[in-house]
C-alpha cells in the first residue's frame, strides 16, 4: 500500500496521502521526482519519467486531488480547476489546496516519500 508523499515548491511544502490504486503504487515506488511547475486553470503539474496506463480515469476532480495525467506523463495537484483530459486520481493533499495557486510557473517541484 502506498503511503504519504511530500511536495515542495519554493517556500510551499505539503504532504499528501496516496490511495491504494496501481497507479499510486507505481508512482510511490519510483519516487523521488523533480520537475518544472506548469500551471493550468486551477491546477499545477509537472512531468515525471513514468508512462502509466489509464486506471479508473476521471474527467472531474475535487480541489485537493493529486493525480497522474496519462496523456502528459505528469503529476497534477488540483486546487480548483478541472483537467484538460482524464486523470488517474492517486491521492489527496493534507492541507489547504488553495496554497498551490501561488506556485510559480517554471519553479522546481519535488515529490518524495514523506
Amino acid at each position: 500500500m502506498p503511503g504519504r508523499v511530500k511536495f515542495t515548491c519554493d517556500r510551499l511544502s505539503m504532504t499528501a496521502t496516496l490511495n491504494n490504486s496501481e497507479t499510486a503504487a507505481a508512482v510511490f515506488a519510483a519516487l523521488p521526482f523533480d520537475g518544472l511547475a506548469e500551471t493550468g486553470g486551477g491546477y499545477v503539474y509537472f512531468s515525471v519519467p513514468l508512462t502509466l496506463p489509464e486506471e479508473d480515469i476521471q474527467e472531474t476532480v475535487s480541489a485537493g486531488a493529486v493525480a497522474y495525467w496519462p496523456t502528459g506523463s505528469s503529476i497534477c495537484i488540483f486546487f480548483g480547476g478541472q483537467p484538460p483530459t482524464g486523470v488517474n486520481i492517486i491521492g489527496s493533499l493534507n492541507g489547504n489546496a488553495m496554497q498551490w495557486r501561488n506556485a510559480v510557473f517554471g519553479s522546481t517541484i519535488k515529490m518524495e516519500k514523506a
